[in-house]
């Protein structure tokens, strides 16, 4: 009893931090990280030197010692932490100089690349930038119309087309073949209009001998193509018209009644 007395004495003095007077026992130490394997030694999902235990045993990437001094498996310029400290790479996707620009856009790349025909980066050092360059006329001027495309900073509007470009003749096809971003009615340069005549009566038929009312490429409700209808007051009465014998009408416009 005295034995049990004093273990449970013993634990009382532990738990109340009164280690002067009682020895108390001690927890045997868990694995210690190692900062240098890649692997979670100590089991509390850290590795290596994201683990705080390693704070005494990392350091910074040192950008320029040939050496991982981080232990994350990048040297050099090679780890982003020296990303804005390093000589632009221009192969690997990173903004290494921290100028905003990466890889082939940056200008420390001039002459490393090749030219990629819509930054605005002379990038293969010719002294020619996008367009300007020969190397680029292919995709600049994909249809060879001698126009580039507007993707590209040209100002042909459809580089599929070799017949569409500033300058070409605007036609009734409803695209705007002369990339004024006008089309068709809409457009004062438009050749090969149709003349239209006045159709009151809406039978489809325009009045007999009547002047053109309008010139345009499509027609709307009260004018038509033909101007053919002997009577532009009745819609019944009209070119193909079903005549009626005997009723003394020429319903279909030939000239004569059709007797009975």
């Amino acid at each position: 009893m005295m034995r049990v007395g004093a273990v449970r004495w013993t634990t009382l003095l532990c738990s109340s931090f009164l280690f002067f007077s009682v020895g108390c026992p001690t927890e045997e130490p868990g694995p210690k990280e190692i900062c240098d394997n890649f692997e979670d030694d100590d089991g509390d999902d850290l590795i290596d030197c994201l683990d705080d235990d390693c704070d005494s045993e990392c350091v910074d990437e040192i950008c320029d010692n040939q050496l991982d001094d981080d232990d994350d498996g990048d040297i050099d310029c090679l780890d982003t932490d020296c990303d804005g400290q390093c000589l632009e790479v221009c192969t690997d996707a990173r903004d290494n100089d921290g100028d905003g620009a990466i890889d082939c856009l940056d200008a420390d790349c001039i002459g490393s690349c090749s030219e990629m025909c819509g930054d605005l980066v002379d990038n293969d050092g010719n002294g020619l930038t996008d367009c300007d360059d020969p190397v680029c006329e292919a995709s600049c001027d994909a249809d060879g119309d001698g126009y580039d495309s507007v993707e590209l900073g040209g100002d042909d509007c459809d580089d599929d087309d070799i017949d569409t470009h500033p300058g070409a003749l605007e036609v009734c096809d409803f695209r705007d073949n002369d990339c004024d971003s006008a089309v068709d009615d809409f457009d004062d340069d438009t050749v090969g209009l149709l003349p239209w005549y006045p159709d009151s009566d809406r039978d489809g038929a325009g009045l007999r001998d009547a002047e053109p009312s309008h010139m345009l490429c499509e027609g709307f409700p009260g004018i038509a193509g033909t101007n053919d209808d002997c009577d532009d007051t009745d819609d019944t009465i009209h070119p193909g018209a079903p005549e009626v014998c005997g009723d003394g009408v020429d319903q279909d416009c030939n000239g004569s009644d059709v007797p009975c």
